[in-house]
């Protein structure tokens, strides 16, 4: 279960830490915060809709969490069952981070170009590509 875990946080580009005393994976997340104070993100885990054996539409789209911003921290999951089943037993929480905008990365290798618009530069120099 942990590699399916693993590799859907890879293939979003999220950083994570795994703390053994707790048992538990820490995700890193880059948010937007509104007037209101309150920080929304895209859920690498979550998606719309789930496959009657409990296994992920390739199309489905990942849901939006919001949480109080308070200063960023972190939270606790608030993601639907399935994926909670889906991924096994896995403990999991979101450190919650602000966006910076920058311009898109492109890599060095096989020119692929990150269409995000976001990225955190606190970790990333270059682009972390799969090529």
């Amino acid at each position: 279960m942990t590699d399916k875990f693993i590799d859907k946080l890879n293939e979003n580009n999220l950083y994570y830490t795994f703390d053994k005393s707790r048992n538990m994976y820490t995700i890193k997340i880059p948010v937007n915060v509104d007037k209101n104070d309150l920080a929304r993100f895209k859920c690498p885990l979550c998606v719309e809709q789930y496959k009657v054996n409990g296994n992920e539409y390739k199309n489905s789209k990942n849901l939006y969490h919001t949480h109080g911003w308070c200063e960023g921290g972190i939270r606790s999951r608030h993601c639907r069952s399935e994926a909670i089943k889906y991924y096994g037993c896995i403990n999991w929480e979101f450190l919650l981070e602000k966006r910076e905008q920058i311009k898109p990365l492109r890599c060095e290798k096989c020119r692929y170009l990150d269409r995000t618009d976001f990225i955190d530069r606190q970790y990333v120099d270059t682009l972390i590509c799969s090529c």
